[in-house]
């Protein structure tokens, strides 16, 4: 598990790890395709604005819901473990940005949080997840 993955939201799995500046078209086109199956990539590129509030408050509160959505999805793909911090305190963060996302109706689902996390450790980690990428797939459960 060396690269980053979203799944659930619609309903497979994307690569949604950036490798550097060789992998941007395909990263980009990765990308545009999982925010328009989420409905989303109109938020990201500009084309769906907010809508005044007094203009129509339920298409507002459609499009800012959509908004937060894809804010907290991206902060999300962004949180990594720190180095010289603890693992507990990224899991915490992690948990309160997945909790974020469920309240906002996301689809969430185990697998694609355990690869977040296990992609996301230092490099001090290796044997952890050395271990963890030797179990049987259908053993890799959040409370294994």
């Amino acid at each position: 598990m060396n690269t980053s993955k979203m799944g659930g939201l619609i309903g497979g799995q994307v690569d949604t790890k950036l490798l550097g500046e060789a992998d941007w078209a395909t990263w980009k086109f990765k990308l545009t395709v999982l925010l328009r199956a989420t409905n989303l990539f109109g938020i990201t590129d500009g084309t769906t604005l907010p809508l005044v509030k007094e203009e129509s408050k339920q298409d507002y509160a459609k499009w800012a819901e959509k908004d937060a959505k894809a804010q907290t999805q991206q902060k999300f793909f962004e949180v990594k473990c720190k180095k010289n911090k603890a693992v507990s305190e990224y899991l915490r963060r992690v948990d309160a940005i997945l909790d974020n996302l469920k309240s906002l109706g996301a689809d969430v689902n185990e697998s694609m949080v355990i690869t977040k996390i296990i992609s996301s450790l230092p490099g001090q980690y290796q044997h952890f997840i050395s271990a963890w990428e030797s179990m049987p797939a259908e053993q890799r459960k959040m409370d294994s």
